[in-house]
């Protein structure tokens, strides 16, 4: 059975991110063995790396001397619009918004009301018409006006806004260890990090030098995760809003031998 898509993005105040990136990707690798993506922050411009096939095939230590960079993100990609073997859409996508400058993003989920478009695709043209307004008020529309699946991480030149659409769908974490932050899809990838925050669904954050500040949250919010996610996408090991995947597990487990007992009593009855 094909999984989902991950997402990796890093904050560091001062150490390279590459391959903080890259080992985050790799701890994901469940979630999509289609393609993999990873955009940096460099020197004021936006350096994107995509590629078909795995992060190990790809990364190990291609570009980790080539840039110096404190910010990125990454994506693993499992297909769930539009075709696996095209690499125009493999992402992190990169992007200009018409005010706002070029930015970059990765997108977990699906928009299944979508039918003639990439979703991702749509998302980035929702977002490059809304002009006059500043970065926190573009993706505030977003989880207002788009009741759908995705968890964003969007590479601006002012930080990483981390965005979980207002049903929770798909689960996503944030990641610290000292002065530096992580944004992942499961915590079982945060390696060198530790879990800081659950990012609750329709919550907006930027992270920054100053670390991460939430900027929105939909008030009629409700937390409706993939029940798939619990039992089959997930690494064994993950905590999603303060829930041991591997408890869980256990609890559905026994909840189905119970149903299946009573109704194997009732047909004897």
């Amino acid at each position: 059975m094909k999984e989902e898509c991950g997402l990796f993005g890093v904050y560091n105040k001062e150490k390279n991110s590459y391959q903080d990136v890259v080992d985050g990707l790799g701890l994901l690798q469940h979630r999509g063995q289609d393609s993999c993506g990873i955009s940096f922050l460099n020197n004021n411009d936006i350096i994107t790396h995509n590629h078909l096939g795995l992060v190990k095939d790809n990364f190990k230590d291609k570009y980790k001397h080539k840039h110096k960079h404190k910010q990125g993100i990454g994506h693993v990609r499992y297909c769930t619009s539009g075709r696996s073997k095209n690499i125009t859409q493999i992402q992190p996508l990169l992007s200009s918004h018409p005010q706002l400058g070029e930015y970059s993003i990765a997108h977990n989920g699906n928009l299944p009301s979508i039918k003639n478009e990439y979703d991702t695709k749509y998302i980035i043209n929702v977002i490059n018409e809304l002009l006059n307004l500043s970065w926190s008020d573009v993706l505030k529309h977003v989880i207002d006006t788009i009741p759908s699946v995705y968890c964003l991480l969007i590479l601006t030149k002012e930080g990483i806004y981390v965005l979980r659409d207002r049903f929770g769908i798909r689960p996503l974490v944030i990641g610290k260890h000292n002065q530096d932050y992580c944004v992942s899809s499961e915590s079982s990838a945060l390696h060198r990090f530790s879990i800081f925050k659950h990012v609750a669904p329709g919550s907006l954050y930027v992270i920054n030098d100053k670390g991460p500040e939430l900027l929105y949250i939909y008030k009629q919010s409700s937390c409706n995760i993939c029940s798939f996610e619990y039992i089959y996408f997930l690494n064994h090991k993950s905590i999603v809003d303060d829930l041991s995947v591997t408890e869980v597990r256990k609890q559905l487990g026994e909840a189905l031998a119970a149903h299946e007992a009573l109704a194997a009593h009732e047909a004897l009855a």
